[in-house]
């Protein structure tokens, strides 16, 4: 049976908001960075979101459900043997339902997939593992935008996904045990270096690529960050490195991700990184477009990924350099140390004063764990027993 549905959500008929698609902020860049890199800036790419209007979407619950194995993603997978992403059109909608369905439609609201949620294949992201149909992949400089609990993306100034959720976050979260999960694994930040800021508009830190954990186990990622995140833990943006992730396998990834309670996990496409290689991440608030530039840059090799979010503020936040893991249960599953470096702290363009503290989870079964201020704020290790 079909039937047309209307989205509640969907009275985007919305606030005054234009939202700026393709203009990245003046940065200011060290001589070796400005030899490497250089961010592009596009003028006159403006979207509109006022009385932006969905289509009306025709959901078919005739529809058989299909089992997803990879992120939702509005992007061209490599080839068959691509298994990290779900591909799904451009311009797509994505409806997360009450019953725990995932519904995809097309731009023109024609359902394309149905999915079960707690049937889905979980993806390790930066809060936990999380059902594949509420992670997606996006080109590397998409922007990420948040509006009466809808969130667009956008690229080169087209509209190529929505997102919006009817379920509650307890069930949300509910979603998070997995297939992977040990009973007696850590999961969560095992030691970070964080401090509250009124405002900020930039955070930047290098730092090297450490060793890979010794262990062979799989799915028991590892992710080493610099970020911004709300004090009540409830959004973040960072450029982030992995390792042991279970779409990917046992070497060193970075990309960009931006997340929020209740909303799509989102990241950017991924880079390949080798142990050694010089990271740059970097965070800078552009009020042009009132979001964070998220930018992950391997120093080393000359690549890089971007994301653009507003799912964080300015105004009251945390910023962190962090080790996190998930399914953790000894030493053999956490890389070498980890040493954050020049890290920069500015509010619209004045460098700010920032005191660290340190956090070392208790209940992690590790050993050899330890926050060092070589040089507090600008320089950190994170101390591992490798």
């Amino acid at each position: 049976m079909k039937r047309k549905t209307g989205i509640r959500a969907f009275s985007l008929l919305l606030a005054l908001l234009l939202v700026s698609v393709g203009v990245v902020p003046a940065v200011v860049f060290d001589e070796r960075d400005e030899e490497l890199f250089s961010l592009s800036f596009e003028e006159g790419n403006t979207v509109n979101l006022n009385g932006m209007k969905l289509p009306e979407l025709q959901t078919d619950y005739s529809q058989e459900q299909v089992i997803i194995t990879a992120e939702l993603s509005p992007v061209e997978s490599s080839g068959t043997s691509d298994l990290t992403i779900h591909e799904i059109p451009s311009g797509s909608i994505i409806y997360h339902t009450m019953d725990g369905i995932t519904r995809v439609y097309s731009s023109d609201g024609k359902q394309i997939l149905s999915a079960v949620d707690s049937m889905a294949k979980k993806v390790a992201t930066p809060r936990g593992f999380r059902p594949a149909t509420f992670v997606s992949q996006v080109p590397s400089g998409s922007h990420v935008i948040h509006q009466d609990d809808v969130t667009y993306v956008f690229h080169n100034g087209d509209l190529i996904l929505t997102v919006l959720s009817d379920q509650p976050r307890e069930y949300n979260e509910s979603l998070q045990r997995n297939e992977y999960m040990d009973v007696g694994g850590f999961n969560g930040w095992i030691e970070y270096a964080y401090k509250n800021v009124p405002q900020i508009t930039q955070f930047d830190a290098y730092w090297k690529t450490p060793t890979c954990p010794p262990s062979s186990e799989f799915a028991e990622p590892v992710f080493l960050f610099n970020g911004i995140r709300t004090p009540d833990e409830t959004a973040i943006v960072q450029p982030v490195l992995e390792y042991n992730q279970p779409i990917t396998g046992q070497y060193w990834t970075g990309c960009c991700w931006t997340l929020k309670d209740g909303m799509q996990d989102i990241h950017s496409d991924r880079i390949t990184i080798s142990t050694g290689d010089t990271l740059k991440g970097e965070l800078h608030w552009s009020s042009t477009s009132g979001q964070w530039y998220i930018q992950i840059s391997d120093i080393t090799t000359g690549e890089a990924m971007s994301l653009w979010s507003d799912y964080v503020p300015t105004t009251n936040v945390q910023v962190d350099v962090t080790l996190e893991g998930w399914n953790i249960d000894g030493n053999s599953d956490v890389p070498g140390d980890t040493r954050f470096y020049d890290m920069v702290y500015k509010n619209n363009g004045n460098s700010i004063s920032v005191n660290l503290y340190r956090y070392i989870a208790s209940s992690a079964p590790l050993t050899g764990l330890n926050v060092e201020f070589i040089s507090n704020p600008t320089e950190v290790v994170l101390h591992t027993a490798n």
